[in-house]
């Protein structure tokens, strides 16, 4: 045979085994791809699904975390990071992400060399339902893309497999001692779910795989998996690759040993889910599973009844709207002269009795006005945030927190945290230009989460020579447990009869119907005016304006502003024990 044939077929068999290993046929590695035009590298950590190993849908965990790792190879710091989930067809089976899980994750600001967790829900037994169904086979391929796009680099995507493991129930595969939910929840709240894990029999080398939860029916669009936290680990950490109780933000170890090889390992692990929704209810059963033996084991305890009564726990607190009061005011609240500079100030407080986060805050700045920046007051900096306006500008302003996405020796990371009874404040500046019509000039601020809205205010300033019969300093609703509270504030009155509320279930003012049966008097800048509306009913969102009745002048109106009574609910999570 000559040369040349010789050298075309070891290119050929080159060829054919960098397409197997493509495949995962000759081992699983963590599969990693450098895209360094993107300036982004995307590492998939979890490349294992278990499948009960009876080959029926009605045994075994159905779903489960995708973890993965993107990290920022630029050499500077990248913004407006986001991160996308596609599933992609496969041959016999495919994915699919589960339990209302979204596609996308804000990361926003990434510091060179920074990497970040991504969690993805997904369902990797879709053909099943309620029991019957077609599971995969063992070994099947299931192939997914992830993209990552920012403000310099576009968007660049990795493609990936998770492939299906048939295992068996065994308490080799790691049995679930105790699962605990924190207390709470309201939106927003980062709820710590606590689950304690019991090994035995870790093959040296082997890997672990730890699950908050297995069912399909966990709902993981309005509870978001950030962060995990590993805060006891017993006889598992050997090198090369231990396992201790810093093994943060990490669902699967390799290269796994029991340290004293007597089938005695432990691990407990607190699991931080970020609430995005209220009036939802959801079930978390947790699981693990580990290389013992032939073949692989999962959870032996995994989805059997509880022992003790009763079974599921519901946390201290119903799951709710946080109660979040937004205070807008402006400073002067006159400009009799042009041009001018103001000062705003939004103060958003959580009277809950938890923790919460506020995704971003709104602030819509009526023309001609333009905003020069953030004053040394402020806790809502450029610093602290992953979005922030520039000079000059107006309309609705979007001041957006860095979101959590790990936690780092107990402490999670992530900005716009409002704490229990605390506050966050906003402070900017406003020029007013020369040549802005008189009159009077109304901004909106709001808190944000996901897309909730959780607090409205308004404040009012007066340009030039504009009707002096009434300056408004705010107007506002919040809800209460049984009513919508409308409030405000004037700064001066002159020649004001009273006051006209009206309420709409949308912005349509059109729509709106007048709430009050007689004129609210008006009795001076002196006091704040207020209205309960309990009328409204729970779940839906009201619209409310303020008509101002003047004597000899024109009426003037102000809102909208709009507030929403929770639904009530409560969350159940499992209690497990042995």
């Amino acid at each position: 045979m000559d040369s040349n044939r010789l050298i075309k077929r070891f290119v050929y068999l080159l060829g054919l085994c960098a397409i197997i290993a493509s495949l995962g046929l000759f081992a699983r590695p963590t599969q990693v791809m450098a895209l360094s035009a993107g300036q982004i590298t995307i590492t998939a950590i979890t490349p294992i699904a278990p499948k009960d190993h009876n080959g029926n849908c009605a045994e075994g965990p159905q779903a489960m975390y995708l973890q993965v790792q993107v990290m920022n190879t630029s050499g500077g710091t990248l913004t407006n990071v986001s991160v996308n989930f596609t599933a992609l067809t496969g041959t016999p089976s495919s994915l699919q992400l589960g339990g209302g899980e979204s596609p996308t994750r804000f990361i926003g600001t990434m510091a060179d060399n920074e990497i970040v967790n991504i969690y993805y829900f997904v369902d990797y037994m879709q053909l099943c339902v309620n029991g019957v169904g077609t599971p995969p086979n063992d070994g099947d391929l299931l192939p997914y893309r992830i993209s990552v796009s920012d403000s310099n680099a576009g968007t660049v995507s990795s493609n990936f497999n998770l492939e299906v493991d048939q295992q068996q129930s065994a308490n080799a595969g790691g049995l679930i001692n105790t699962a605990t939910f924190g207390a709470g929840a309201v939106v927003g709240q980062i709820i710590p779910y606590t689950v304690s894990y019991d090994f035995g029999n870790i093959d040296d080398g082997g890997y672990i795989l730890i699950q908050p939860a297995g069912n399909k029916t966990f709902n993981a669009a309005c509870f978001r998996l950030v962060a995990t936290d590993i805060t006891n680990a017993t006889n598992m950490n050997v090198s090369p690759n231990p396992i201790t109780a810093t093994s943060d933000n990490q669902l699967h170890f390799t290269n796994v040993q029991d340290q004293t090889n007597n089938g005695n390992s432990a691990a407990t692990v607190v699991y931080y889910f970020e609430v995005l929704c209220n009036n939802q209810t959801t079930t978390a059963k947790p699981f693990a599973d580990m290389t013992s033996g032939t073949p692989q084991k999962y959870s032996g305890n995994y989805d059997k009844p509880c022992t003790t009564t009763p079974c599921n726990f519901s946390p201290s607190s119903p799951a709710t709207n946080p109660t979040f009061l937004v205070d807008k005011r402006v400073s002067p609240t006159t400009a009799p002269t042009l041009p001018a500079n103001v000062t705003y100030t939004v103060l958003i407080t959580n009277t809950s009795a938890f923790q919460s986060r506020i995704d971003k805050i709104t602030d819509t700045l009526p023309a001609p006005l333009t905003f020069q920046g953030a004053t040394v007051l402020s806790e809502v900096t450029t610093s602290n945030s992953t979005i922030f306006p520039s000079i000059g500008a107006n309309g609705t302003m979007n001041f957006v927190g860095q979101p959590t996405t790990k936690i780092t020796n107990g402490t999670l990371n992530g900005s716009y945290l409002v704490p229990a009874g605390g506050s966050i404040k906003l402070v900017y500046t406003v020029t007013i230009p020369a040549g802005t019509p008189d009159g009077y000039y109304t901004n909106y601020a709001a808190g944000i989460l996901g897309t909730n809205t959780v607090g409205q205010d308004s404040a009012v300033i007066k340009v030039g020579n504009a009707p002096t019969a009434v300056t408004m300093a705010s107007f506002a609703a919040y809800a209460t447990n049984d009513a919508i509270r409308v409030q405000w504030r004037t700064s001066a009155e002159s020649k004001v009869a009273g006051f006209n509320l009206y309420r709409a279930t949308s912005q349509n003012r059109a729509t709106a119907t007048q709430l009050n049966a007689q004129l609210i008097a008006a009795h001076g800048a002196s006091l704040p005016y207020s209205f309960n509306d309990t009328t409204a009913e729970a779940g839906t969102e009201y619209w409310y304006w303020i008509e101002i009745v003047n004597d000899g002048e024109p009426n003037q109106e102000m809102g909208p502003t709009s507030a929403q009574i929770a639904q009530q609910f409560t969350i159940f999570m499992p209690f497990l024990s042995r």
